[in-house]
């Protein structure tokens, strides 16, 4: 009998936590979804507030984005301007260059010539006799 009465205590002991349990989780539901209700409202107000600053501010947007593209366009043109009349410019100093190496090859290849003229001159007094004491004089 001891037995009996200590398990019926045990199984009622477990039934009043069970009942704290259910009521707890009703609770705890409850609470769940007032959550729930007041974020559905937070993001309704949300929604309704970036909605009215997007209609304030979207066309003065859109115009900042149109006359920044402008803007973009005039500076991509006037770069490519400079940027042809820089090429121009590297073609002609090229060519400048080129033409003073021409010269300059011309020049040092008359010099060389001038150089050995001398040399022959020399060689060909010396074959001559009578040059050959004007020179020793």
């Amino acid at each position: 009998m001891q037995g009996r009465k200590v398990l019926v205590a045990g199984l009622q002991h477990e039934n009043r936590q069970i009942l704290q349990l259910q009521q707890e989780n009703r609770e705890l539901r409850q609470a769940l979804e007032d959550c729930e209700n007041t974020l559905q409202l937070i993001m309704q107000k949300h929604r309704d507030v970036v909605t009215k600053l997007a209609k304030q501010f979207i066309p003065s947007f859109r115009a900042s984005v149109t006359l920044l593209h402008f803007r973009l366009k005039v500076v991509a043109h006037t770069s490519k301007k400079c940027e042809t009349s820089i090429n121009e410019k590297i073609v002609i100093l090229s060519r400048l260059l080129n033409e003073c190496l021409a010269d300059g090859e011309s020049v040092l290849n008359h010099d060389q010539e001038m150089e050995k003229i001398p040399d022959t001159m020399i060689k060909r007094n010396a074959k001559i006799p009578c040059t050959r004491e004007k020179t020793i004089r």
